[in-house]
């Protein structure tokens, strides 16, 4: 049905943003959004999508775009899932925008609220690590390479234990080694 072919296309939207064909992404994405909105508006599927094209739109550069995606992604989630690891994703979204922006302590804000969310359904787990992570992005920006070095240390225990030799591992390795 019409719900498999939104399937196909969030598929083939990811397989373009992989490829770093974000305009095509965009296309696909849209596309899946239009056949679920007709189908099931306001469905976590549909924020799923939203939050697809909030990545594809800062991938752009178009910060304010990726903004109002992910702010409609999370009034779904926070309607039909709160205290989920969607709204998790989300918030850890939306704190990527602001700290490109430079919104510092948007940012922060954002990536402690997901922090909460996964610390409570997902203790020790990576995407824990990945808001740790995050936040020792904000601390480096602000000039605290204590609190980056705190947070990059907490983030890379995690990633040896649950990934080692992963990518998310050299990631934080390389992040760590900037500030040192």
């Amino acid at each position: 049905g019409s719900l498999a072919v939104a399937g196909n296309l969030l598929d083939l939207g990811s397989v373009a943003g992989k490829r770093g064909e974000f305009a095509r992404a965009e296309g696909y994405y849209r596309r899946a959004l239009a056949i679920q909105e007709r189908l099931a508006p306001g469905s976590i599927d549909a924020s799923s999508i939203l939050r697809n094209l909030g990545n594809v739109a800062e991938s752009l550069g178009e910060s304010a775009k990726a903004e109002e995606y992910h702010r409609q992604a999370l009034a779904i989630e926070l309607k039909l899932a709160p205290d989920s690891l969607q709204v998790a994703t989300t918030f850890d979204n939306m704190g990527t925008v602001a700290l490109r922006r430079g919104e510092l302590a948007k940012a922060e804000e954002y990536y402690r609220q997901a922090l909460v969310i996964q610390g409570k359904l997902a203790p020790g787990g990576l995407d824990v690590a990945m808001s740790l992570n995050n936040l020792g992005g904000v601390a480096r920006n602000r000039g605290d390479l204590a609190k980056a070095e705190e947070y990059y240390r907490q983030a890379l225990a995690t990633r040896e234990k649950m990934a080692p030799g992963s990518f998310l591992e050299a990631e934080t390795l390389y992040r760590l080694a900037t500030i040192l």
